[in-house]
């Protein structure tokens, strides 16, 4: 006998790969659990991944179904998230699923509101280089790096190197 193993269906984010059913019975689950804090986030008895988004599983005619629960619950109580769009915390806690705490915007928009956002709001690196112009390493992402110490930082990586080699 061989054993089947369950695939899972789409990422945790694709609301379209999941049965109503299923949507519907992980609401009935995770209501009953959740909590508010003091900043008016809900919090869910769940499990969380690395990031500190909350999940929830369900397992139909062996397939198991995965989902955010914060698209779950913005999808019951506000509607359908745009395809192209993608759901930010406004609060900052990825762990809430209040849909009063989440926007729909694009993912540049979520990425800037983020940790990408703090670096390209600044104009120097930590050692007083201009991050603009010719300064920066091109990076297919909105980060910038100073170009200048990231020079200084290989040639003192080779110098290291060739020290090391002539030890050896």
């Amino acid at each position: 006998m061989e054993l089947e193993l369950a695939e899972p269906v789409g990422m945790m984010g694709d609301m379209k790969k999941h049965p109503a059913s299923v949507m519907e019975n992980l609401l009935e689950k995770a209501l009953p659990t959740h909590a508010v804090d003091a900043s008016g986030c809900w919090l869910l008895a769940t499990k969380t991944n690395d990031k500190g988004y909350a999940y929830l599983c369900r397992r139909l005619d062996g397939i198991n179904h995965t989902i955010y629960g914060h698209r779950l619950f913005y999808w019951k109580l506000v509607g359908p998230i745009p395809d192209e769009l993608e759901l930010d915390h406004t609060c900052r806690n990825p762990a809430c699923v209040n849909p009063e705490h989440v926007e729909p915007v694009t993912h540049i928009e979520n990425m800037m509101r983020g940790r990408y956002g703090d670096n390209a709001r600044k104009t120097h690196c930590p050692h007083g280089h201009a991050l603009s112009g010719d300064n920066l390493v091109p990076h297919r992402l909105p980060i910038r790096n100073c170009l200048t110490c990231r020079r200084r930082g290989a040639r003192e990586y080779s110098r290291r190197r060739r020290a090391e080699r002539a030890r050896v």
